[in-house]
C-alpha cells in the first residue's frame, strides 16, 4: 500500500504504531521532497500525533527540516510571515508531549521517552522575538518557545544570552497590548528562572520588581499567578542580592497573596518563597545571615507568623507542608519563635506530626522544635509532652531529623537535666542514643556524643551509662578521625572513670583510658593531641592520673607546649597540665588560680 505524500497525517488510520511508522515517515519525507510552502498545510496537524510518533519524527530529523524552513522564510528575500507563524505552531505541536492519544495510553505508559527539546530549536525562536509584539510571527514564536522551554532542561541557559531582555519588558502591567500573551510569556520566564544564571539576569532587567508589582494585583488568571510566584521562588533559591531584593518589597505582597488567594499552588509557593527568604545558610556568611535575619523580622512585622500558622489548617497538604517549612525557617529568630509559641504554632506543628509522617513534614517540624527549644525548653517539656516527641523523632529514619532532635534534647537537658535524662531512660531513649553512637553517620555521631559530657558529669548519668555497658560504645569513638567527636568521647569517658568508684569496670576503664591518653601524646596525630590537652587540665587533678602521666607522658606534654602548630590556647593548657603534674596536691588550687590570672592578664594585654 502506497501512501499519497500529500495526505494529512491525521488521515493515516492504521492499527498500531509499528504498522503506521513507515507510512508516517514516507509521508513526511514526501512532503519535504516537494520543497514548497504547501507542506505546511499537511503538517499543521502534528498535534494529533502520539508521544511515540512525535519522538519518531524527532529521530528521523523532522525538526531540522522545520527549522530550515523557519530560517529560510525569515530572511528578507523569502519573507513569508504566514509560513513563519505556521512553522512556529508546528514546532510547538511537535514538542508538546502533553496530549497522548487515548487509544495508545496503555502502549505509551510502558515506554519512557525523555521529553528533550531538539538542539537548535531555541535560537531561531529567540531571533523571532525581535518581531513586533502584536504580530502573528511574534505570537507564534512565544507559543513555540513556551513549549520548548517547558520541555527542556538543557536549553534554558540559552535565553540568558538573548530572549529574557525581550520577554521581561513585555511583563510590564502597563503594556496592555501584550495581555493576550501574558500567560505564555510568564510561562517562558518561569521556565528560564529554573536555570540559576538566568535569575540574576531577571533581577538586573528589573524582572523581580515587575513580578512583585504584578502579584500585588490579585485579578490574574490562575496560570499567570502561579507562574509569577514560582518564578520568585526559583529566584529565592539563588544569590543573596536576589533574596534581599525580593525581601525588600516582596514579603508584604506574598503574605497578602497567601491571605487572599484561593489558588492552592500559588499559596504553596508563596510560603516556600518566604521560607527561603528567611532561612539561614549554615555557612560562615555574615552578610547572608544578616539578610535572612532582616527578612525574618519583616515577616514578623507584617503579621506573617499569624498568616503562616493559619495555613496549617488549610485543606491542601502541600500548602500545609510549605507553611511548616516557612515557620521552621522563621523560628531561627528569637522574637519570631516567641510569637510562634505565643500563638500556639508549635502545638499545631506537633499535631500535624501526630497525623502525618511524611519525611519533608517531619524534617521541618523537628527543625521548628529545635529552634523553639533554644528559648522555651521548659514549656516544651512541661506543656507539650516534649520528651514523648523527642523519643519519637529520635527513631525517625532520617539524619536531618535525628540531628535536629539531638540538638533539641541537648537544649532541654541543659535546662532540666533531672527531668530529661531519667525520663528519656524510662522510655528507652538511652538505648537509641547508644545505637546512634555506633551505627550512624559522623554528623549524627557528633551531635549524639555532644550530649554525653553533660550526662556523665553527674554520677547518676554515669551509672545509667554503665547500666547499658555504654563505656564500650564510647571507647569505639576514640578511633575516629573527627577531632570534635574524639574530644567529646574522651571527656565523657574521663567523667566516668574519675568517679569515686573502685568497681572492676571502672578500674579497668580508668587504666585503659590512661594508657590510651599516653599513647596519643606519643603519636604524630596533632588533632587528637589538641583535643586531649584540654581534657588533661582536669584529668591531671586526679591523683591516680597525675602519678601515671608524671611517669609516662611528662616529656611528650612538654614537647607539645613548644609545638610550632600549637595555638596559644593549646600551649597554655599544656603548661597548665605540666604545673598540675609537678605541683604537690595541696597546691593544685593555687596553681590553677595563678594560671588563670596570668591568662586573663595576657588576654587584656593582647
Amino acid at each position: 500500500m502506497r501512501t499519497d505524500p500529500l495526505v494529512p497525517l491525521n488521515a493515516l488510520k492504521l492499527d498500531s504504531f509499528n504498522n503506521r511508522s513507515p507510512h508516517l515517515a514516507a509521508t513526511i519525507q514526501g512532503l519535504f521532497a516537494k520543497g514548497t510552502p504547501e507542506i505546511i498545510k499537511a503538517i499543521m496537524d502534528f498535534d494529533c500525533l502520539s508521544i511515540i510518533e512525535k519522538n519518531y519524527l524527532l529521530k528521523i530529523g523532522i525538526s531540522d527540516r522545520i527549522i530550515y524552513l523557519l530560517a529560510k522564510y525569515s530572511t528578507q528575500k523569502h519573507n513569508c510571515p504566514k509560513i513563519i507563524e505556521e512553522c512556529c505552531i508546528c514546532i510547538r505541536n511537535l514538542i508538546d508531549f502533553s496530549k497522548p492519544l487515548d487509544d495508545e495510553k496503555d502502549e505509551e505508559s510502558t515506554i519512557q521517552f525523555p521529553p528533550k527539546t531538539p538542539r537548535g530549536h531555541l535560537s531561531p525562536l529567540l531571533m523571532l522575538l525581535g518581531s513586533k509584539p502584536d504580530s502573528d510571527i511574534f505570537k507564534g514564536a512565544v507559543l513555540a518557545l513556551q513549549s520548548a522551554l517547558f520541555r527542556s532542561d538543557d536549553q534554558r541557559k540559552m535565553p540568558a544570552i538573548k530572549g529574557l531582555d525581550v520577554l521581561i519588558p513585555l511583563l510590564n502591567p502597563t503594556n496592555s497590548a501584550n495581555a493576550p500573551l501574558r500567560d505564555h510569556i510568564t510561562t517562558c520566564v518561569c521556565s528560564c528562572s529554573m536555570y540559576e544564571p538566568n535569575t540574576d539576569l531577571i533581577r538586573s532587567l528589573g524582572g523581580l520588581d515587575t513580578i512583585i508589582t504584578l502579584l500585588s494585583n490579585d485579578n490574574w488568571r490562575d496560570p499567570i499567578l502561579v507562574n509569577l510566584v514560582i518564578t520568585l521562588f526559583n529566584c529565592s533559591l539563588t544569590g543573596e542580592k536576589i533574596k534581599a531584593a525580593i525581601g525588600e518589597n516582596g514579603i508584604p505582597v506574598l503574605l497578602n497573596l497567601i491571605s487572599t488567594s484561593r489558588v492552592s499552588k500559588a499559596k504553596q509557593y508563596a510560603a516556600r518563597t518566604l521560607s527561603h527568604l528567611a532561612s539561614f545558610r549554615r555557612v560562615n556568611s555574615k552578610n547572608a545571615n544578616e539578610i535572612s535575619a532582616k527578612n525574618q523580622r519583616k515577616i514578623l512585622e507584617n503579621g506573617g507568623i499569624e498568616i503562616l500558622i493559619s495555613l496549617l489548617q488549610d485543606g491542601n497538604e502541600l500548602v500545609q507542608y510549605a507553611a511548616v517549612e516557612a515557620l521552621a525557617s522563621c523560628s531561627d529568630d528569637q522574637m519570631s519563635r516567641a510569637r510562634v509559641m505565643e500563638l500556639g504554632g508549635l502545638y499545631e506543628l506537633l499535631k500535624l506530626f501526630d497525623c502525618c509522617q511524611e519525611e519533608i513534614l517531619v524534617q521541618n517540624v523537628s527543625a521548628a522544635l529545635c529552634n523553639c527549644s533554644l528559648t522555651f525548653a521548659g514549656k516544651i517539656l512541661e506543656e507539650y509532652q516534649g520528651l514523648t516527641y523527642i523519643y519519637k523523632l529520635l527513631s525517625f529514619p532520617h539524619d536531618t531529623v535525628i540531628v535536629n532532635t539531638l540538638r533539641t534534647l541537648h537544649n532541654c537537658s541543659t535546662q532540666s537535666w533531672d527531668l530529661v535524662i531519667p525520663g528519656l531512660h524510662k522510655m528507652g531513649g538511652l538505648a537509641i542514643l547508644f545505637k546512634l553512637l555506633t551505627e550512624s553517620s559522623p554528623a549524627v555521631q557528633l551531635d549524639a556524643i555532644q550530649l554525653f559530657p553533660s550526662i556523665t558529669f553527674r554520677p547518676a548519668g554515669c551509672h545509667l551509662i554503665k547500666e547499658f555497658d555504654g563505656v564500650g560504645a564510647i571507647f569505639k569513638l576514640l578511633d575516629t578521625t573527627n577531632d570534635q567527636i574524639f574530644e567529646h568521647a574522651a571527656a565523657s569517658l574521663w567523667n566516668i572513670v574519675e568517679l569515686d568508684d573502685e568497681s572492676a569496670v571502672i578500674v579497668s576503664s580508668r587504666n585503659f583510658m590512661l594508657r590510651n591518653f599516653a599513647e596519643i601524646f606519643k603519636s604524630d596525630v596533632l588533632g587528637k593531641k589538641k583535643c586531649m590537652i584540654r581534657i588533661m587540665t582536669y584529668v591531671c587533678k586526679v591523683e591516680t592520673a597525675r602519678v601515671f602521666f608524671r611517669e609516662n607522658s611528662l616529656k611528650e606534654i612538654s614537647e607539645f607546649s613548644n609545638h610550632p602548630e600549637a595555638t596559644f590556647e593549646m600551649k597554655f593548657f599544656a603548661l597548665l597540665a605540666i604545673c598540675y603534674l609537678l605541683a604537690p596536691e595541696n597546691l593544685l588550687n593555687e596553681v590553677e588560680k595563678q594560671a588563670l590570672e596570668k591568662l586573663g592578664n595576657f588576654v587584656e594585654t593582647a
